[in-house]
């Protein structure tokens, strides 16, 4: 198996300074190799499947030297793209590590339409509305005998952004929003919501309103773009009953500068007083067992 070659800030400096022939590719997707690259770097995104295709028209040569980069040391990307052109035979391939942000650590020239552009976008400063048309919670409810998938409405809330994060944040969802999306007869269908609707459940008519409140946020060491940023930690009300709880979320700029907001996480319904069919409180339940995990996905767009 070849090794893979490397090349520091300071040697790639001097290749360019001496003039030495090789073939500079930088593997991010267009839009951000647009914005800001090395001088005289093409462009062959690694995340396409014809990544090999496109270095192949650049250096169509496989003795070529090739030196790869991508934005930082903290990313695979450019190494990622280097074993893949020393699967199919280019033979002097480079991994720059350090990428554009060591390049530009060490304040040397840099093109693009854009340089200055942040890579990643900064929340503003205010306070985000929820879009009730974009913000959905989806929920899973098991059983022994099966599984059922839904949706219920979020009506409003808010995001408060301080520095860059969120600093205080709530929403409100709609109980009686709630409908059933794997059961295609309509008549089983109309019976489960009824089901969920009654005071077995949820209780809507009682309880039409569930509320979540943070008042805590604990952002994520080392967190990945991807992944969860911060945990949130709140109190969430529901049938009446408000429990302290604490979950993953995600929260990014969109491109429109709306705010998205994602979490996924389970909840023991029998804390909030919905017991229906749980073990910890029936016995001899047989088929019509139903575990006490839900399962949440929550969707906000704020804007």
């Amino acid at each position: 198996m070849q090794l893979l070659k490397t090349i520091n800030r300071k040697q790639l400096k001097q290749w360019m300074d001496e003039g030495h022939e090789f073939i500079l590719i930088d593997v991010l997707p267009e839009e951000f190799y647009r914005a800001v690259h090395l001088p005289g770097a093409v462009n062959a995104c690694v995340y396409y499947v014809d990544f090999v295709t496109q270095v192949k028209k650049f250096a169509p040569e496989k003795s070529s030297d090739i030196v790869v980069y991508c934005n930082s040391s903290t990313s695979k990307a450019a190494e990622f793209a280097a074993q893949k052109l020393m699967e199919i035979g280019y033979t002097e391939v480079y991994h720059y590590a350090g990428g554009t942000v060591d390049w530009r650590r060490a304040s040397h020239p840099v093109e693009g339409e854009d340089p200055d552009r942040l890579v990643e976008p900064q929340l503003a400063n205010k306070i985000y509305q929820i879009n009730p048309d974009q913000s959905i919670i989806e929920w899973i409810g098991r059983g022994i005998a099966n599984s059922h998938r839904g949706t219920i409405n979020l009506t409003e809330g808010s995001f408060q952004i301080v520095r860059g994060g969120p600093v205080r944040a709530e929403f409100k969802a709609d109980m009686r929003s709630i409908v059933n999306l794997d059961i295609k007869d309509a008549t089983w269908n109309q019976i489960l919501i009824a089901h969920l609707k009654s005071p077995d459940f949820f209780d809507v008519e009682n309880f039409p309103t569930a509320q979540f409140e943070m008042h805590t946020l604990k952002p994520i060491v080392g967190a990945k773009t991807g992944g969860a940023t911060h945990v949130f930690v709140g109190r969430l009300t529901i049938k009446g009953v408000t429990r302290e709880i604490d979950f993953p979320a995600t929260v990014n700029l969109r491109d429109d500068g709306a705010v998205a907001a994602e979490a996924h996480f389970d909840i023991d319904r029998t804390e909030w007083n919905i017991v229906y069919g749980s073990g910890k409180f029936f016995e001899k339940l047989g088929r019509h067992l139903v575990y006490d995990l839900i399962t949440l996905q929550i969707s906000i767009v704020a804007i």
